[in-house]
């Protein structure tokens, strides 16, 4: 279980994020939505104990996340920020085996385990193929999923994930998210994801978080979102709701 008692962030005296009290349970997959600078990423840094500074408190089963040693923490919550670490001249192979880091003492490995938790992890999101070539010469989707694999590595049992889909044209965005739908519920892992597109939000996540100004608008299941009143609150601009099609599913149409 991770969760937010009265977490409040400030920059220069400007509210950022304001009295949040948030539950993120494993097996779901929640999305941070809302408008730019309603505090999506900002949210999401605190709860990967990548920014100080804020009020309120972050609990990690039961222990307060300013508690846990680096590597500790890190056991059980990965992330995977907007601006990807610097991966020039490693190969598939390689950059997963980043995310075993956590799991090794010194020079002390565990190399067998770690060779067949990493194999699992490129098999899992279908990325077996792209073990020895250059992550450089890959295409966006692929490196979002050789990303991916990199935090199942990591063996967390929350994966939070901030605009993982900003880079990618639409049928890498829907690849992705099929993919992130799949590894949560196979292997039970509580994600959170900063999501712009409110149809594949809709249709992927199980709950949604919208935030507006820092505060919590609305925390609602993801089928419910589908309402010209929520979708202009939290957007500030109308929205018509149809019928897809094929799917039956309603989508927005701004």
């Amino acid at each position: 279980m991770l969760n937010t008692e009265n977490l409040g962030f400030k920059i220069n005296n400007k509210s950022i994020l304001t009295n949040l009290n948030l539950k993120f349970q494993s097996g779901k997959i929640y999305g941070l939505i809302g408008h730019n600078g309603s505090g999506k990423s900002s949210l999401i840094k605190i709860l990967a104990n990548q920014q100080k500074g804020y009020e309120g408190k972050v609990w990690l089963d039961d222990k307060n996340i300013n508690e846990y040693h680096s590597k500790e923490f890190a056991k059980k919550i990965a992330y995977l920020p907007q601006t990807l670490p610097n991966t020039a001249h490693l190969n598939g192979y390689e950059l997963v085996s980043m995310g075993r880091y956590a799991h090794q003492s010194g020079f002390i490995r565990d190399k067998e385990k770690d060779d067949k938790i990493v194999l699992e992890a490129l098999k899992d999101t279908n990325t077996l193929k792209f073990k020895d070539q250059e992550v450089a010469t890959l295409s966006g989707g692929e490196k979002s999923r050789l990303f991916l694999a990199m935090l199942l590595a990591q063996e967390s049992k929350f994966l939070l994930l901030d605009e993982p889909l900003a880079p990618l044209d639409i049928s890498y965005q829907i690849e992705v998210m099929q993919l992130i739908q799949k590894l949560s519920k196979e292997r039970n892992l509580g994600i959170i994801i900063v999501i712009h597109d409110i149809n594949l939000a809709s249709v992927y996540c199980d709950d949604l978080i919208a935030l507006k100004g820092g505060t919590l608008t609305y925390n609602i299941n993801a089928k419910n979102i589908m309402n010209c009143a929520y979708l202009q609150n939290i957007y500030g601009i109308k929205a018509s709701i149809i019928t897809h099609p094929v799917s039956k599913q309603n989508i927005a149409v701004f």
